[in-house]
């Protein structure tokens, strides 16, 4: 008999929930939103509905054998608890999302975090299937990272590893909520690539995104920004050059840390596809040393927003 799971992924904008098969099948999604803002404390009570909901709408709810639960920061996946988040999520460090999981529901849980899960996820049956070293990156609300390395995760000497977003590039550049300067995630996130848009506007700088999001500056997003460059817009093609080539700075210092034979990107802004991949892999090829990039595969995470979801239920069905 198949195996059903309830897989949640909690992020700084979102909450993505859903009903996984023990073949990595998406029976039932949804996603709300995180309110980050209001405190983790609120945030876990939306996580508990989310999964209620889920269970409610599971007509095979006798098949499932597990929760399995993403989160950004620095988890340690054996006790289940957070070890240490920024203000992305205000009130998450130290959360024991395990023990809470477990006797709010009553059923086996597994705690992961969220690039690892995404990285486990894309190695089972998406863009790193049959690929035992790869490094994952997601680009958000911050840089998430993960590191896959003879076929599982390397997990580091204190269970932390892949804290892609929060090494410096810049040592002295902007101040980043985790306290270090210059950041990785300060330039290569999808937040940083909105807030540089934003910013330029309110200097009285011209652009179509202003027509696209009727003059809202908040209903911008990546998928704006890099749409109004492919309409021939002079700042949103600056904008996003300059985004690509930060991020292209940022990959390969980790390649060549690293050495992986492939670099899997997760994330929203992926659904743009080779908009985003064709001109980021020819920067990080001009910039690395060629041994670096010789038979590497770089693509898009190939479950798309569903790969946290996914992956991080593996666990459950091994």
């Amino acid at each position: 008999m198949e195996n059903l799971a309830i897989g949640i992924d909690i992020g700084g904008t979102n909450i993505k929930g859903g009903v996984i098969s023990s073949k990595g099948e998406v029976i039932i999604s949804d996603k709300i939103s995180t309110q980050a803002k209001k405190g983790f404390s609120h945030t876990f009570l939306l996580v508990r509905e989310l999964i209620s909901k889920l269970l409610a709408e599971s007509a095979d709810r006798g098949k499932i054998c597990g929760i399995g639960c993403a989160t950004a920061g620095q988890v340690d996946h054996l006790q289940g608890k957070v070890v240490f988040a920024t203000d992305n999520l205000p009130g998450l460090s130290g959360f024991q999302l395990k023990n809470e999981l477990h006797t709010a529901f009553q059923l086996p849980v597994a705690v992961e975090n969220d690039v690892n899960a995404v990285a486990l996820g894309e190695h089972w049956i998406g863009s790193a299937a049959g690929l035992d070293d790869f490094i994952c990156l997601t680009l958000g609300t911050g840089v998430g990272g993960a590191i896959f390395r003879n076929g599982s995760i390397d997990y580091g000497a204190n269970d932390i590893s892949g804290e892609f977003g929060h090494f410096s590039i810049n040592f002295d550049g902007p101040l980043c909520n985790c306290g270090n300067r210059g950041c990785f995630e300060q330039y290569g996130s999808v937040t940083a690539l909105i807030q540089s848009m934003r910013q330029r506007l309110s200097e009285g700088e011209v652009s179509l995104v202003r027509d696209l999001v009727e003059g809202d500056p908040q209903k911008i997003n990546g998928e704006i920004i890099f749409e109004a460059k492919e309409m021939g817009d002079a700042l949103a093609s600056a904008i996003v050059d300059d985004y690509l080539l930060h991020l292209s700075v940022g990959i390969v210092g980790l390649l060549h840390i690293l050495n992986p034979g492939g670099v899997i990107i997760g994330g929203g802004i992926t659904q743009l596809g080779d908009k985003l991949i064709c001109p980021l892999t020819k920067n990080i090829i001009e910039r690395a040393m060629p041994k670096f990039t010789e038979n590497l595969l770089i693509k898009n995470a190939g479950l798309g927003d569903n790969a946290g979801i996914i992956g991080v239920v593996r666990k459950l069905f091994i």
